[in-house]
C-alpha cells in the first residue's frame, strides 16, 4: 500500500486500527514516518519472536537431555539404595538372631554353672 497517496484521515485511521499513538496535529509525512517506524518495529518483533521460539526449542531439548542424564543415575542410585536397605535389614535380622542365641546360651550357662556348684557341694559332702 502506498501511504503517500492516502489522506491524513486514512493514515490516522490506520494508526487507530493498529493502536499506534499519534497527535491529530501531525502532518501527513509525520504520520507516514510513524507508521513506517511501527512497520519496522513489527518486523523486528516478529524476528525476535522467531529467534525466541528457536531458543526455547533448543533449551527444551537441552533440559530434556539434562533430565535424562540426572534421572538415569538417580534411578540407579535408588536401586542400589534399596539393595543396601535389604542388606541392612538382613544384617539387623542376623544380629537379632545372634543376640537371641546369646541370651539362650547365657541361660544355659547359668543352669550348667548351678549344676556344677551342686555337684561341687555333693562331692565335698562325700569327701
Amino acid at each position: 500500500m502506498n501511504r503517500k497517496e492516502e489522506s491524513v484521515k486514512k493514515l490516522q485511521e490506520e494508526c487507530k486500527k493498529r493502536s499506534i499513538g499519534f497527535m491529530t496535529s501531525w502532518t501527513k509525512m509525520a504520520l507516514i514516518k510513524r507508521l513506517e517506524d511501527e512497520d519496522e518495529r513489527d518486523v523486528e518483533i516478529k524476528e525476535l519472536r522467531g529467534m525466541l521460539k528457536q531458543k526455547e526449542e533448543s533449551h527444551k531439548h537441552q533440559i530434556q537431555l539434562t533430565e535424562k542424564k540426572i534421572k538415569e543415575p538417580l534411578t540407579q542410585a535408588q536401586i542400589r539404595l534399596k539393595e543396601q536397605q535389604g542388606l541392612l535389614e538382613d544384617y539387623n535380622r542376623k544380629i537379632q538372631e545372634i543376640m537371641d542365641e546369646k541370651f539362650t546360651l547365657m541361660g544355659k550357662r547359668k543352669k550348667v554353672l548351678h549344676e556344677v556348684e551342686q555337684l561341687d557341694i555333693l562331692i565335698k559332702s562325700l569327701i
